[in-house]
Formats: C-alpha cells, structure tokens, sequence
C-alpha cells in the first residue's frame, strides 16, 4: 500500500486498503456497463443509457447527502439496492 500512498500513516493506509477492497468491485462493473452501452447505441436506444447516468449520478449525489448527514449504512443499503436493481435484473 506504501507505494499507492506514500503520504499516508499506518492506520491512514490500513484504511484505504479497506476501502480499495470495498470498491474493487466497480471495475468488472464499469467495463460490464460501458459494454452495455455500446450494444444499446448500436441497436439506437440512447434513452435507457441515459435513464442510467441518471440514475448513477443520482445515487452518487444522495449518497454524499446521507454520509454528510451521518447516515452512512443508510447509503451501503441505497447503493447495494442500485446495484442489485441495475446490475442482476
């Protein structure tokens, strides 16, 4: 982790592993959704990928309201149902 952050202190470093592990999870996801896109602006269906850049951007930004608000497993919640709603069905 020493090379990723250099800056950081043992318990700051020890804190962003655990946080890489939380979010290593979004790079299969984020190819998955760009592959996604790329079939549906072929067959010309442009308004559903734009339905969910909406509906991403609007869970990002309700999430950093629910975390600045101290809501924090109330936002884990809110992500894991966008992930299941979009993703699995």
């Amino acid at each position: 982790m020493s090379l990723l952050v250099p800056g950081f202190g043992e318990a700051q470093a020890s804190l962003a592993a655990v946080a890489i592990g939380w979010m290593i999870w979004l790079i299969p996801l984020t190819v998955l959704a760009g592959v996604l896109t790329a079939y549906l602006h072929a067959k010309n269906q442009f308004a559903i990928e734009a339905l969910g850049t909406l509906i991403i951007n609007s869970t990002i930004i309700v999430g950093l309201l629910l975390v600045h608000n101290g809501y924090g497993t109330m936002y884990l919640l809110l992500c894991l149902y966008y992930f299941v709603a979009c993703y699995v069905c």
